[in-house]
């Protein structure tokens, strides 16, 4: 059966049994796992009718442009206030790389230059520019990547229907419990999502590594994608089941698949609650192997959930997030609480610190990369630290004294060359000298 095409299942006398009998179910690709019973919600964006119109005054579309973009800037700084609240400070950091995206200033300007020289109004050269981009990334092979395209896609829908004055649609106007068919979710829409009314999530595009999955999972809403055509098959009203373990959808089952999902469902909820039960236990295998579970963290605060998981240290901690939504790199002692704050509350157990990785999907406007053909393998991570020295060694006297507070461990990013790795132990090296002629502490 081809991937995303719908059917409906009708059960025979064993439970675990169905057959084909007309089309309507959903064979989908599981986002999020858990399952969901309740009523559709047909969730259908408002149309952006975009026409090319030729511009008398260019700098009164310009004018417009940045207006809108500055409108724009605000809704994601408000959206990323309400992510931080919901969601906490590792989701909400998507809306931070959104309102990059939107002032990155070679995005702004190729809109601007296509205003200039074709002398169209600047929806259309949103729309150009925006799919121009758009483009160029699908091409990619890298599934994380790729993705991406989704972040782009609703950074320049933003800026579209504030300039045609489109109005938003909002999921508080939701006055029930249902599950909601989409053809796509923009994150900044999933974000919005009550989980109290929202059951499950059902969209036609998007992949397991999006944004809109992240914040799926981190609700604990079921959630599937890739099923083609959705929205039109579906209603508002039909009973469906989410089995966003398996990727399947179930429209207007019969009772008998009713009170099976049913029971899945408490399985599954049973399931989950033994699993957070069990996080204090040791993690030994029954011949006696120990097994070291870390987390990946981007902030200090990250850290209250391996403690709360029962996690066994930081296998990577990002350190790029100090570097952003700011105007100059942090200082010597910024980082050092930070770093220290990470160190103290795992004790013993170890945190792996990779120095700054910026380039590829990271810019950071104030560090001033410069353009490449391929900047996800270019000027980036160490190749950038060892051109930049004060702000590499800063950085390494911010970890070398935090290591005197716990079992740090730093780790070098995106190594291409042995020579790579003796150039940033040098400087390693010096810190340390500089750190032991001001008899300052660390771990050596």
């Amino acid at each position: 059966m081809p991937e995303g095409t719908l059917f409906l299942w009708k059960p025979l006398h064993k439970q675990s049994e169905f057959v084909l009998e007309r089309r309507v179910v959903m064979d989908a690709i599981g986002i999020s796992s858990g399952i969901a019973l309740g009523k559709v919600h047909i969730y259908k964006e408002p149309e952006i009718n975009v026409v090319k119109q030729r511009a008398v005054n260019t700098d009164y579309e310009i004018e417009r442009l940045e207006k809108a973009i500055k409108k724009g800037i605000e809704e994601i700084d408000e959206i990323y206030d309400n992510a931080l609240r919901t969601l906490g400070e590792k989701e909400s950091k998507i809306f931070s790389v959104h309102r990059m995206m939107m002032e990155d200033p070679v995005f702004i300007e190729d809109i601007k230059r296509n205003i200039r020289e074709n002398c169209v109004n600047a929806e259309w050269a949103v729309e150009e520019i925006s799919n121009y981009y758009i483009s160029s990334f699908q091409d990619i092979e890298d599934e994380y990547l790729r993705e991406r395209i989704w972040d782009l896609k609703d950074v320049s829908k933003r800026i579209l229907k504030i300039l045609l004055g489109v109005e938003k649609w909002s999921f508080k106007s939701l006055r029930e419990e249902c599950i909601i068919v989409a053809r796509d979710l923009a994150p900044s829409d999933t974000a919005k999502i009550n989980k109290e009314m929202v059951l499950g999530i059902v969209t036609e595009l998007g992949g397991k590594t999006s944004h809109t999955s992240i914040i799926a999972k981190n609700l604990e809403i079921p959630a599937v994608t890739g099923v083609k055509n959705a929205t039109d098959i579906v209603k508002d009203g039909d009973l469906i089941i989410v089995d966003g373990t398996k990727g399947l959808v179930f429209l207007n089952p019969c009772e008998k698949v009713i009170r099976l999902y049913e029971q899945k469902k408490k399985d599954y909820e049973k399931f989950s609650l033994k699993l957070k039960q069990s996080k204090n236990r040791k993690n030994i295998s029954k011949d006696g192997v120990k097994v070291k579970i870390t987390a990946n963290i981007d902030t200090p605060k990250d850290i209250k959930l391996i403690l709360d998981n029962g996690g066994d240290g930081v296998g990577l901690y990002r350190t790029e997030f100090l570097y952003m939504n700011r105007s100059t790199p942090p200082t010597e002692q910024e980082q050092f609480e930070a770093y220290k704050i990470v160190a103290q509350s795992l004790d013993d157990r170890s945190v792996v610190i990779r120095t700054l990785d910026v380039g590829g999907d990271k810019g950071i406007s104030y560090l001033n990369l410069p353009e490449e053909m391929n900047p996800f393998l270019g000027f980036r991570g160490i190749r950038f630290c060892l051109k930049k020295i004060d702000i590499f060694k800063t950085q390494l006297r911010a970890l070398l004294r935090a290591s005197a507070f716990g079992n740090i461990k730093i780790m070098f990013p995106m190594i291409s060359s042995i020579n790579e790795i003796r150039a940033a132990k040098k400087i390693l090296e010096e810190a340390k000298m500089e750190l032991r002629s001001s008899n300052i502490k660390f771990n050596e």
